[in-house]
């Protein structure tokens, strides 16, 4: 089980956010995140007793959604949507039958009004809508894009995972988390050699006969 943090953490700003496809060696990590409202989904069951409820118990399904409002890259924003179609000259994106929303993970580094850090993830992300934006002219302020996003569960159950840093949180977890998140960074190390088995032991029996 996890080392409770016995302290009160108030998410109060985003510094920084990271969004990774599959085939990235690292996340493009910006600083223009300026809302996340996530809502993670939970399913109820109820036992009844003489036609009365008795007992529930709510259990986490590992989905949800991340509501976010942002400026983006255009060429993270044009992957989300699956955008790159082939056939076409160079820098021409297209949205239509072809695209097919990429999955991501994300990434965030929110610090809370002291300054202490809390690590996000989301590794199984999509764009839940499609491609919405407005333009006003002459505006007075640029409009950030908003983006519902889709978080699904990993092949460990889970959607969404977080730290808070400390002075005895795992350095190469907090060094690697914002850039390269994956669940074997969050494991202990002897967790991933559960299940070496014996493999290259010597048997004692000869291939001869």
């Amino acid at each position: 089980m996890s080392v409770k943090y016995s302290e009160i953490f108030s998410e109060y700003d985003i510094t920084k956010w990271g969004i990774q496809f599959p085939d990235d060696a690292e996340a493009t990590i910006m600083d223009t995140l300026g809302t996340a409202e996530e809502s993670m989904e939970v399913r109820t069951v109820t036992k009844n007793k003489r036609n009365m409820p008795w007992k529930t118990r709510t259990k986490a399904t590992g989905a949800g959604e991340v509501k976010v409002s942002a400026h983006i890259r255009e060429d993270v924003y044009g992957q989300m949507f699956g955008m790159y179609v082939d056939g076409y000259k160079d820098g021409v994106m297209a949205y239509g039958t072809l695209s097919v929303h990429e999955q991501f993970c994300m990434t965030e580094m929110v610090e809370d009004e002291d300054g202490n850090v809390k690590l996000k993830a989301y590794p199984c992300c999509t764009v839940k809508e499609g491609i919405s934006r407005k333009v006003e002219t002459n505006a007075e302020e640029i409009a950030e894009v908003e983006l519902t996003i889709s978080v699904d569960p990993d092949v460990d159950g889970n959607g969404m995972y977080q730290v808070i840093v400390q002075s005895d949180t795992d350095t190469a977890m907090v060094e690697n988390w914002m850039s390269n998140f994956d669940s074997s960074l969050v494991k202990p190390a002897d967790s991933a050699e559960e299940g070496s088995g014996t493999e290259g032991e010597d048997t004692g029996e000869s291939g001869t006969v």
